[in-house]
Parts: structure tokens; C-alpha cells; sequence
């Protein structure tokens, strides 16, 4: 049987040995007690729910999660909030099968756990999850974050060769606000993991007009204030942490608008230049329900392309962007109904410097978008 990249592997048979049933039994064993110890599913984290029902549901996802997992030929894009595993053929298509399971929440903002099956739609197999934790699976395989083997289609999931020369551009950690009435600032906590030279970047969507008047904190460095049709402004900085980040930052503007804002928490770039490209594009003419991404073009080998979208009213679908291809970040709204903002993104890891090509955006009615596409740096 060929995979991806031409890469070959033994035919896949009907029936398992003895000994394989037994190993594969002591390595889910291994998964479970791993992840048992990870996935810690309070009473509070479905709603409504007693405690009793949360963890029958939460045990019946760690056994999917293990099931899918021990068969894994090798594993990428490894972090404390998720994992990449690429199986065995599914489907007799010839073609190896990617699993990704994600969280992307905080103690005091849960998201669902989520999977997504090769290119198919983000699903969630959890919801509300309050603290959950690859660290433990990870010790447990004996795995290294952000490494990995015989990675798939480069292109897809945001694989980056193992030959990466000092590459290894990590997202870990973001914090989000909203700001839901309208007021003439947002308050964005600094992620809680800072360190001395992380590269943070922060974007603020607000209702209306505000390029003349959205501004940052001081310290941070202007990418890009822009608005569409007077309906939606998106501000984009970065920084470089040094060792007195405060505790918070305000990003201001005039008047009273709704707004939704986010900083990312990024490891591996490159500190002397961190942003190798960036590009924007807004919509132009009619609305659309699927705002274009724009592409960059990379000087750099294994840069990662982050796409961020800024767009008029709350016509989202939360926790899915869009994005082919793409490892999603956040889809928020600053609240439901019309007169409201909303964002999101998502990123991928490109192997060889060049054109990234374009993507698209999803919503759920036409709006008028800012999109702004950047490359970041590895080390």
C-alpha cells in the first residue's frame, strides 16, 4: 500500500495475531491510565448534567480517543491542547487517514474537546470542558512536542518536515475577551504562560469605524487597522514579551462599540525577525459567506501562515473558522443579532518558502470582512 508521499506500508489484514491483540490491549491500557489522569471532567462541565453522566461521557471519549490513538503510526503538531495522529487506511482508498483531537479552552472559558477526521468538518466530542491536558499522554508515549515522523501531505494539517533545520513554530496558548454592550476599550488578559522573548499577537474586532481612533497598548507593534463599509474595524500587533509584561492590556478606541479580542502566545520564531510577510485583503463589492483569506508569500522554509478575519455581525459558527486545511484557532462574536462584530482563525505550517495560496473564511450570512494573512518566522 503507497501513503502520502510515496511512502510505503504493509498491507492492512482482516484479523489481528494473538500477540498483537495483546500488545495493542497493554498500549490502550497505557492510553487510558495516561489520559485518565489528563482529562479531568468536573460535574460543571455540561450543563445540567450530574456528575455521574459527565464521567460515563468523558470515559467513553477517552476509550474513542485511545482506540484511535494506539494504532497511530506516528504522531505531529503535538502540544498540551492537542495532537495529530496518522492511521492506518480506513477506507481502501491507498491513502493514510489524520485524527486530530483539540481543546482550546480555560478553566474560566470552556470549549468542547473537539476531532476532526482528515479534512472533514471540526467536530466536538466533549462539550463544556472546563481542564483537559495532553501533557501526561505525551510523557506516556514518550513523545516530543512539535516533532514528529514520516509526516503526511506537508500541506495539510500544518505538517512540517522533520528535517526542519531549527524550525518549529509553536502556538501555545491564547486569551480572548468580549466586550458584548459597547464600551471604548477591551481589557485582554496577557496569557498566562508568558516567558521573556514569546512572540504575542493580538487582534481587536470592533462594530463600526475605528481606524482612526483603535490603538494598542504601548510596546506593541502595528501590523494593520482597517474597516470595511463603516460596518466592522480589525486591528492587528505583535510584540516580542520581555521579562515586565503586566498582568493585562487595553486596546482602546472612541465612542461605544461591541468588540471581540484575542492575543495568541506563539514559541519557535525567529527573534530578530519574527514576521516574514503579512497581506490584506477586504471584501470588495458584493458580501459573501465565504470572506477570502489572502496568501503570502514566505522567504523562509517551515514559516507558519496565520490567518485572522475580522467580520460584520455575529454570523458565525463558534469554534469553526473555516479555514481548508487549517488547524482552527477561535470563531467568536462579541454577541448574537445585528450591530455586533465577530473573528476568527486558524493556521498551518508550510514546509518550503513560497507562495501559501489563499483560503477561505466561513460564515453563516454575507458580511463585509478585513482579513489579514501573516507569516511568522522560524528559528
Amino acid at each position: 500500500m503507497k501513503g502520502i508521499n510515496n511512502q510505503t506500508y504493509p498491507q492492512l489484514r482482516s484479523a489481528f495475531s494473538l500477540m498483537e491483540m495483546i500488545v495493542a490491549s497493554l498500549i490502550i491500557s497505557v492510553l487510558m491510565v495516561a489520559m485518565g489522569s489528563v482529562v479531568m471532567v468536573s460535574a460543571r462541565a455540561v450543563e445540567g448534567a450530574d456528575s455521574s453522566a459527565v464521567r460515563a461521557k468523558a470515559d467513553w471519549t477517552l476509550a474513542k480517543m485511545a482506540s484511535e490513538l494506539r494504532f497511530a503510526l506516528s504522531y505531529s503538531d503535538i502540544t498540551s491542547r492537542g495532537i495529530t495522529a496518522l492511521v492506518p487506511d480506513r477506507d481502501n482508498d491507498g491513502v493514510l487517514e489524520i485524527i486530530r483531537y483539540e481543546w482550546l479552552g480555560t478553566s474560566e472559558n470552556p470549549k468542547p474537546l473537539t476531532r476532526r477526521y482528515n479534512n472533514g468538518p471540526i467536530t466536538k466530542v466533549l462539550d463544556g470542558v472546563h481542564s483537559f491536558s495532553f501533557n501526561s499522554l505525551i510523557r506516556n508515549l514518550n513523545l516530543t512536542p512539535s516533532t514528529e515522523v514520516a509526516p503526511p501531505n506537508p500541506t495539510d494539517w500544518g505538517y512540517f518536515s522533520s528535517d526542519h533545520s531549527g524550525g518549529g513554530i509553536i502556538l501555545e496558548e491564547y486569551v480572548e475577551e468580549f466586550e458584548s454592550i459597547g464600551t471604548n476599550r477591551i481589557t485582554i488578559k496577557a496569557p498566562s504562560g508568558t516567558n521573556t522573548s514569546d512572540l504575542l499577537i493580538a487582534t481587536v474586532t470592533t462594530t463600526s469605524d475605528k481606524t482612526s481612533s483603535l490603538n494598542a497598548p504601548t510596546g506593541w507593534n502595528l501590523l494593520v487597522v482597517e474597516q470595511r463599509y463603516d460596518q466592522v474595524t480589525t486591528g492587528v500587533w505583535w510584540k516580542i514579551a520581555s521579562s515586565l509584561e503586566p498582568s493585562h492590556y487595553d486596546f482602546i478606541w472612541s465612542g461605544n462599540e461591541q468588540a471581540y479580542g484575542w492575543i495568541m502566545r506563539f514559541t519557535g520564531h525567529d527573534l530578530s525577525r519574527p514576521i516574514d510577510d503579512w497581506t490584506l485583503q477586504t471584501t470588495s463589492g458584493d458580501l459573501t459567506l465565504n470572506p477570502p483569506s489572502p496568501a503570502v508569500t514566505t522567504t523562509v522554509d517551515n514559516a507558519m501562515i496565520l490567518r485572522l478575519g475580522g467580520f460584520d455581525d455575529g454570523d458565525v459558527t463558534v469554534g469553526n473558522p473555516g479555514l481548508p486545511g487549517h488547524t482552527a484557532i477561535t470563531m467568536e462574536r462579541s454577541n448574537s443579532g445585528s450591530k455586533t462584530c465577530s473573528s476568527g482563525g486558524g493556521y498551518m505550517l508550510q514546509p518550503k518558502a513560497g507562495d501559501s495560496g489563499s483560503s477561505t473564511f466561513t460564515l453563516t450570512d454575507q458580511e463585509q470582512t478585513v482579513a489579514v494573512t501573516i507569516a511568522i518566522t522560524p528559528h
